[in-house]
């Protein structure tokens, strides 16, 4: 997979690569709810997806409750990023 596939830049790209093959860093065991929410946290979302989390965000809960609809996967590890400790 190129980075121009990733919608990043060389040097991020790189560096997530750097990030998924350390052994202290390993992805594979994320859900796809924290998955989403790394990739927001370090930058490594395109532009749609810096504009969704920008969103999701700033929403109030009714707007949050809409964004949800459409965008589950997102939303639900926004939920537990704010909702949990640790």
């Amino acid at each position: 997979m190129g980075w121009f596939v990733k919608g990043l830049d060389r040097k991020t790209f790189q560096m997530y690569i750097d990030c998924t093959e350390r052994e202290d860093m390993n992805f594979s065991n994320l859900t796809k709810e924290e998955k989403a929410v790394v990739e927001w946290q370090y930058g490594y979302c395109g532009g749609f997806y810096k504009s969704l989390w920008q969103a999701i965000s700033t929403a109030d809960s009714n707007h949050l409750n809409r964004l949800e609809m459409g965008f589950p996967v997102e939303v639900g590890g926004y939920r537990r990023f704010i909702g949990e400790r640790g």
